[in-house]
């Protein structure tokens, strides 16, 4: 590749092509079309141009997703469904009040968004040891997993507007039929990446790519998992 792609170009980028307006609707269409054509063109530099940056892509769509679920009310009405559900301890055993449960349980839901974060390095971590035949470095792992993670959550974006006008249950239906649809997407890009790259058959692809989504999933389960168990340990104290 004639323009690598290193953390101090990254930073330069986002100065660069801080106009989100630019390419927008072509990054979406071919990240969703023709992702492995388009990632491989953009970590060469030769279509750099055509789309916008992968960081203000990246901070403009989880800015989208923090305030669909924020305004769509599905995180408050999740509280107060587990509340109602909950039968509530009322001996001085209990770890927490009613009243403290919604508090804590609202901070967590209120900073989901933060795991985006996280899996980024992990998700960048697991296909750079695995997809070793892509001939990337991590730090285009990283602008890679980036734009997945990016437009999968556009991709969930349009299942989680039911919460505006449906019942709860029915709405949460539908969400999760979305997260299997981002999942999805997920391993069709790996597949088309490595068909791009090997200029093999996309469903020669696919079992690699579904293992390797499921092992990032694994591991950032463990990841979350840790810290929750780790949130709950410091609140109890």
């Amino acid at each position: 590749m004639a323009d690598r792609i290193s953390f101090k170009s990254l930073s330069t980028e986002l100065v660069a092509q801080a106009s989100i307006e630019r390419g927008l609707l072509r990054t979406v269409v071919d990240l969703v079309l023709r992702p492995g054509a388009m990632l491989l063109g953009y970590l060469s530099g030769e279509r750099r141009t055509n789309y916008v940056g992968v960081i203000p892509f990246f901070i403009l769509v989880v800015s989208l997703s923090v305030a669909v679920q924020y305004y769509s009310g599905a995180q408050d009405t999740y509280i107060e469904s587990r509340l109602s559900a909950h039968e509530w301890e009322t001996n001085e055993t209990a770890p927490f009040t009613q009243e403290e449960y919604l508090v804590i349980e609202k901070a967590f839901l209120e900073r989901l968004h933060w795991f985006l974060y996280i899996s980024l390095p992990l998700f960048a971590l697991v296909t750079w040891r695995l997809f070793g035949f892509w001939n990337l470095s991590y730090v285009e792992h990283c602008v890679v997993n980036a734009f997945v993670l990016a437009a999968s959550e556009m991709i969930g974006l349009p299942f989680l507007m039911p919460y505006f006008w449906l019942d709860y249950e029915t709405a949460q239906v539908i969400e999760t039929f979305g997260a299997i649809v981002s999942g999805l997407y997920f391993v069709w890009v790996y597949a088309d990446v490595s068909r791009s790259v090997r200029g093999s058959r996309l469903m020669t692809e696919l079992p690699r790519s579904i293992s390797v989504f499921a092992l990032q999933i694994v591991v950032l389960l463990a990841i979350v998992l840790a810290i929750i168990f780790a949130f709950y340990a410091v609140v109890m104290q």
